[in-house]
């Protein structure tokens, strides 16, 4: 990866920070509940191979 496309990725992650907001406050306690429960939901939708 170049310095330039490093760069670039660097740039794009800072302008994600704080756009996205979930309804959940209880993230940091549950967060293993939510991602077994999306993976749950995503293995229906796309099952793995």
């Amino acid at each position: 990866m170049t310095s330039s496309n490093l760069q670039e990725l660097r740039q794009r992650a800072l302008a994600a920070v704080g756009r996205f907001h979930s309804t959940h406050d209880d993230i940091a306690t549950r967060h293993d509940d939510y991602l077994a429960e999306a993976e749950k939901v995503n293995s229906i939708v796309e099952p793995m191979n």
